[in-house]
């Protein structure tokens, strides 16, 4: 029985030493470091990529006309790139060139008329000094005088609220980018 034991633990001590060197060869080759080297040739048939993909815009927008008129000419079309201020297309707007041109006109009759409203009052101050009129008749002048100058004002606040309106009518791109789409012709 001694005897079948001490060969059964030499079995087992001389497996485990086998095992343990097949462990240790395997570590060594796996340490080895191989590297390979390769030449680069250019290739004289180069190779086209094609990967699909989308593109969207970072901004965009649609532009649209705050003077009413029709299109008279438009400089840029679809696939132009534009930079920001770019004149991208012109309006005609007669009714709007018209009304300005009123509008000037009421200035300048309201300017005539605040000149002799002025000089009216200080005629009118002038006499009430002296006491030649009555301080009602003075101050219904004066009041004209300053009514007049109101009515300037407002004129003059109307022109310039038309020669705004008038700078509307070249359309201009708000930032640098391409146009993609065109929404309009000549006489829209």
């Amino acid at each position: 029985a001694v005897l079948v034991l001490a060969v059964a633990l030499l079995f087992g001590i001389t497996g485990h030493i086998r095992q343990m060197r097949a462990q240790e060869d395997f570590a060594a080759k796996m340490s080895e470091v191989s590297v390979e080297f390769v030449r680069v040739h250019p290739n004289s048939k180069p190779v086209d990529l094609v990967l699909p993909a989308n593109i969207e815009a970072v901004h965009q927008t649609t532009l649209f006309a705050r003077a009413t008129g029709y299109i008279a000419r438009w400089l840029v079309d679809i696939g132009d790139g534009v930079t920001e201020g770019q004149l991208l297309a012109e309006i005609v707007a007669p009714d709007l060139d018209q009304e300005l041109a009123q509008a000037q006109h009421q200035l300048q009759q309201a300017e005539a008329n605040y000149e002799i409203a002025r000089v009216t009052a200080v005629r009118w101050e002038q006499l009430w000094q002296k006491q030649v009129v009555s301080k009602e008749e003075n101050d219904t002048d004066q009041a004209a005088y300053y009514a007049a100058e109101a009515t300037v004002n407002a004129d003059k606040a109307n022109v310039e609220r038309l020669v705004a309106l008038e700078t509307f009518k070249n359309v201009t791109a708000p930032f640098t980018g391409r146009i993609t789409a065109r929404l309009i012709d000549i006489g829209t």
